[in-house]
């Protein structure tokens, strides 16, 4: 099939970002490979030929695409005998990694802080609006409901520090061994950390001065909501 048809046929199964779902560095590995592929080809490899360029398995192979194509990334197509297609290939946006950097416990302070940065997850260039520094964080608990930040979403923020945040945004914060998502206000005594949630039973978080186990490290830039099972989202450590 010549060029100009597969984009056509890519065209027409194009899925918006916003369907995409977070792939496994694997899969981001095997969806580069397929790219490179029909880049070069103008048509895709056969499943043994894709394990032969992963060094993989063929079973292994079969796995990955079966995966992107739950996860919507390829598609088969009826009309050829190497059928795998890249959806969106010609229209969709860039997507950048970004790191997962921590968990965040945004009910209590129950979540340990641990940094791991051998771990990725797959964004849309357009969520960063220009920022960078970017490092992304799951959130555990509802206390930022009413900032539409629930159980299981993933906020992204850029690094920053207490004085370079401003009252009523929000940022994430260590206090002690554990991290929390809060709305910062800062008065001449005292940094209140306050939950958003007006149906619960959620208290500020009071840091008075002095302390010094407490500091800021992230401004919040966007929320992604989480609607899959976890072991969907995460990367695999690199």
């Amino acid at each position: 099939m010549a060029p100009e048809s597969l984009e056509t046929e890519l065209n027409y199964i194009y899925m918006g970002p916003r369907d995409r779902k977070i792939l496994t560095q694997t899969q981001t590995d095997t969806l580069e490979a397929l790219s490179r592929y029909i880049s070069i080809h103008h048509q895709s490899p056969t499943l043994e030929e894709l394990a032969q360029i992963l060094k993989i398995k063929l079973p292994t192979a079969v796995d990955r695409i079966r995966g992107l194509i739950k996860k919507g990334y390829v598609v088969r197509s009826s009309r050829r005998w190497r059928n795998l297609i890249i959806a969106g290939a010609r229209s969709a946006e860039r997507m950048i990694n970004v790191p997962l950097a921590f968990s965040v416990g945004a009910d209590n302070m129950s979540v340990f802080a641990e940094r791991d940065f051998g771990q990725y997850m797959q964004v849309q260039e357009s969520l960063l609006d220009g920022h960078r520094n970017v490092f992304a964080v799951r959130v555990i608990g509802e206390s930022m409901h009413d900032a539409g930040i629930s159980d299981g979403s993933f906020v992204l923020a850029e690094d920053a520090q207490l004085s370079e945040v401003s009252n009523g945004q929000k940022v994430i914060a260590i206090i002690g061994d554990n991290i929390v998502l809060k709305r910062i206000t800062k008065t001449s005594d005292a940094i209140i950390l306050e939950p958003q949630n007006a149906s619960g039973n959620y208290s500020p978080i009071v840091i008075t001065e002095g302390r010094d186990d407490f500091r800021v490290i992230g401004r919040f830039i966007d929320v992604i909501p989480m609607k899959e099972p976890e072991e969907d989202i995460w990367f695999e450590a690199m």
